[in-house]
């Protein structure tokens, strides 16, 4: 299994990253600077506006160390990564497999299946118990029992659809706090329309990075997924498989964030009309993000306790196995 490693997130606009001493070199416009050892670094993700020098971006290459770059409130830009990991034959399997529409739409439903029932199982694990949770409960749970059944991906995606508007309806429920200012109401985004929206979809960006590097450095192609659809651009296989851990690693962990009250309104601006975490409330999210990483939780296909950080690269690698033959399905990640 791989090693568990660190990700060094840049958030401050004016930010210079370069290379001193075989460091990682982060320095501001009055000259002062934090160097940071590369050997446990396995990607940098740069917020909002900053200047990178040409041989920091040789020296990461040279580390296999991968750098993101995302808008101050997280759209994605795009990445730089060193040489082309993995192998030719990898992926030409997976073209093989993303082309067979019977096979892809096989995973697909795997992914989906597995979604629903981990987003049930934080519905349950959240205590609250009323009749609109158990109402979600029962109806996500008889939704499960026809996604073995479809016929094309469309269909697919209908039922998912359904599974998770039944699903955020409940979000509220789990909140435990009173604070009108933290309700959830519902799920929206580009822009997030309230509090709750905007770190759920900061926190979706974290998620996202993590599963871009294990997804690279694996060697699949990204953009070749098979829930979502290809598009210029648009990486597929990580949004598939970013929806085995939506619920488990993200949603529970930003009720975590809520109802313990490490967030708070206070750490919310509006600006031009959208909503963002401050610089220093992303700070303690992005702490507490690699905290949580660092815990250990039974991974289901393993048989064993690994981190939480190193989820998605289990999963990628077992994504690989099936892709090369070595396993007769891809199993998601199951959380019990």
């Amino acid at each position: 299994m791989k090693k568990m490693q660190n990700v060094v997130y840049v958030l401050s606009r004016g930010k210079k990253l370069s290379v001193k001493n075989g460091c990682i070199c982060i320095s501001d416009e009055d000259g002062k600077y934090v160097t940071i050892p590369v050997h446990n670094i396995e990607s940098v993700v740069c917020f909002g506006e900053m200047s990178i020098t040409t041989p920091f971006m040789g020296f990461c290459a040279e580390n296999n160390v991968s750098i993101s770059f995302l808008t101050e409130n997280g759209t994605y830009y795009g990445s730089f990564y060193g040489c082309q990991k993995g192998n030719v034959f990898l992926r030409t399997n997976q073209y093989k497999v993303f082309e067979n529409e019977r096979l892809s739409l096989k995973i697909a439903c795997s992914i989906i299946d597995t979604k629903l029932k981990n987003s049930v199982r934080v519905i349950e694990k959240s205590d609250v118990r009323n009749s609109r949770t158990e109402k979600a409960v029962l109806k996500i749970s008889e939704i499960r029992k026809h996604i073995c059944e479809v016929k094309d991906k469309e269909e697919l995606r209908g039922f998912e659809g359904v599974a998770a508007a039944l699903y955020f309806s409940v979000f509220d429920d789990m909140i435990s706090t009173d604070d009108f200012r933290m309700k959830f109401e519902k799920r929206t985004r580009r822009p997030p329309e309230n509090n709750v929206n905007s770190l759920l979809s900061f926190v979706y960006t974290l998620l996202e990075n993590d599963v871009r590097a294990a997804v690279e450095s694996t060697g699949l192609d990204s953009q070749a997924g098979f829930l979502h659809t290809m598009d210029y651009g648009k990486h597929s296989l990580i949004l598939d498989m970013m929806e085995e851990y939506r619920a488990p690693l993200c949603d529970r962990f930003v009720l975590g964030l809520i109802n313990r009250k490490q967030i708070k309104p206070e750490d919310f601006i509006r600006t031009d009309g959208q909503i963002f975490l401050t610089d220093e409330a992303k700070r303690k999210v992005i702490n507490l993000w690699q905290d949580r990483k660092s815990a250990e939780i039974y991974h289901n296909v393993l048989d064993e306790k690994i981190n939480v950080g190193l989820i998605p690269f289990a999963q990628a690698r077992l994504m690989s196995s099936y892709l090369r033959g070595n396993m007769s399905e891809y199993i998601p990640f199951n959380w019990r």
